[in-house]
C-alpha cells in the first residue's frame, strides 16, 4: 500500500476489502461449527420454512420482535458469523451493545467530539503520497496538486485521516498515564468513523471524565451551588468557544501553517500567538454557510426547511447556567460552531465540541443513533 501502484489503483481497494470480509465471515463460520451445539442448530434452521421466515419478517418490521424460537436460533447463528464482518448489520449491535456497557460502567458521557480533517487542503497529504511541491511554485497550482492527489490517492487519505485522529486523541484528548489532556482527566472514550458523499472521512466520538456525575446530580449542584456553577462555566469556557475575537488578520495568510516555536522568545508569547492563530484557524474553519447547503436539509420533510444543525442559532450576552441548569456558553455570531481553540491551533481543522449538562442535550448523534437502531454506523465532539 505504499507504492502509488496499489495505492492508486481504482479496484485493488475493494478487491482487498472482500478479501477481509471473506476472512471475517470464515472466522465467524469457524466459531460456530466448533460450538457443541452446532448440530443441534444446524438440525433447527435446516427445519425452517418459507412460511416461517415471511411470518417473522413481519413480525419483525410490525414489533420488532419475533416469538418463534426457531427464528432465535438462526438470528444468534447470524449474529455469530456476521458480527466479525465490518460494516455488517451484527458488527453495528456489538457497537451499540459495547456504547450500552460504557454507560453503565462510567455514567453519561460528557462531550460529543467530531473531527472533520480538511483532506483537500492539508499538506501533510501530498508528503504522505510522496510528492515534494516546489518551494516557488504558484500557490494556485500547488492548490491543484493538493486536490488531484486527495482525489486519486484514498490511501494517502485514509493515513492522513488515520494520523490526524490519533494525534488529537492520544495526543490532547487521553494522553499517556498520569498526564492530563485538554478536557481533563479523561476515563474513556468511544468513536466511529464515517463518510461523506465523496468519501471523506470524518470521526464521531463520545469521552468520557473521571469523577463524572449522573444529569440529576449534575443539575441540582448547578442550580443550589453558585460557586460550584461559577467554577462550571470557568470551565467550559476554557475548553469550548462559541465566538471570535476580533484580531487583525490577512486574509491573505495560509490557515495551514504557523511559525516555529523556535521563533519565540518567551514560552508566554508562544501560547498568545498560539491562540490568535487558533482563533485564524476558527475563522476561516469553524463557520456554518449562511446559505446552507444541501446536507443541512437531507432529513427535512417536504416543504419545511429547517438546518439540523439548528444554525443560526441565539446569541448569548455572556456565560450563564438557566434555570433548568443549562449551561450556555457566551455567543457572538450566530454561525459560528463551537470549537476548541488547543484543536484549532495544533491541527488547523473542523471540527465540534459539545459539552452535555442535561439529558436534552444527550441526544444520540447521527452516527451513534444509527448504531443504536442497528441500520447504520457511528462518530462527534459539540463543545
Amino acid at each position: 500500500m505504499t507504492t502509488n501502484r496499489f495505492a492508486r489503483h481504482p479496484t485493488f481497494m475493494y478487491l482487498l476489502y472482500d478479501v477481509i470480509q471473506r476472512r471475517k465471515s470464515a472466522l465467524g463460520n469457524s466459531l460456530l461449527v466448533k460450538r457443541g451445539d452446532y448440530q443441534v442448530v444446524q438440525n433447527i434452521i435446516s427445519s425452517l420454512t418459507h412460511q416461517q421466515l415471511i411470518a417473522a419478517a413481519q413480525s419483525l418490521r410490525l414489533t420488532q420482535t419475533t416469538s418463534d424460537p426457531a427464528i432465535a436460533t438462526l438470528r444468534c447463528a447470524i449474529q455469530t458469523v456476521a458480527a466479525r464482518v465490518p460494516n455488517s448489520f451484527a458488527e453495528k449491535q456489538d457497537m451499540r451493545l459495547h456504547i450500552r456497557a460504557l454507560f453503565v460502567e462510567f455514567g453519561p458521557a460528557a462531550f460529543w467530539l467530531t473531527i472533520n480533517p480538511s483532506d483537500l487542503r492539508d499538506p501533510l497529504v501530498v508528503k504522505l503520497a510522496g510528492i515534494t511541491l516546489p518551494q516557488d511554485g504558484f500557490d494556485r497550482a500547488n492548490v491543484i496538486i493538493r486536490r488531484k492527489t486527495a482525489n486519486m490517492n484514498p490511501a494517502a487519505i485514509a493515513v492522513f485521516f488515520h494520523k490526524v485522529c490519533t494525534g488529537v486523541l492520544e495526543a490532547l484528548i487521553s494522553p499517556a498515564e498520569g498526564e492530563i489532556g485538554i478536557f481533563g482527566e479523561v476515563s474513556t472514550y468511544f468513536g466511529v468513523v464515517e463518510t461523506n458523499g465523496r468519501g471523506m472521512l470524518h470521526l464521531h466520538c463520545l469521552i468520557w471524565l473521571v469523577g463524572n456525575l449522573d444529569f440529576f446530580d449534575l443539575r441540582g449542584k448547578l442550580l443550589n451551588d453558585p460557586e460550584f456553577a461559577r467554577q462550571m462555566i470557568d470551565y467550559l469556557e476554557s475548553i469550548i468557544s462559541e465566538h471570535i475575537d476580533a484580531y487583525e488578520t490577512d486574509e491573505r495568510s495560509d490557515p495551514m501553517s504557523f511559525s516555529s516555536t523556535q521563533d519565540f522568545e518567551t514560552d508566554e508569547a508562544y501560547v498568545d500567538a498560539l491562540q490568535r492563530y487558533g482563533n485564524e484557524v476558527a475563522s476561516k474553519r469553524q463557520m456554518h454557510s449562511e446559505s446552507h447547503n444541501s446536507t443541512c436539509f437531507k432529513y427535512s420533510k417536504k416543504g419545511i426547511r429547517e438546518c439540523r444543525f439548528y444554525f443560526p442559532r441565539p446569541i448569548v450576552e455572556t456565560s450563564h447556567i438557566d434555570e433548568l441548569g443549562v449551561a450556555h456558553l457566551r455567543r457572538d455570531n450566530e454561525w459560528v460552531n463551537p470549537f476548541n481553540p488547543w484543536i484549532a491551533a495544533t491541527f488547523a481543522l473542523f471540527h465540534q465540541s459539545v459539552y452535555y449538562s442535561s439529558k436534552t442535550q444527550h441526544r444520540m448523534p447521527c452516527s451513534l443513533r444509527w448504531v443504536q437502531r442497528q441500520y447504520q454506523s457511528f462518530v462527534y465532539l459539540d463543545l
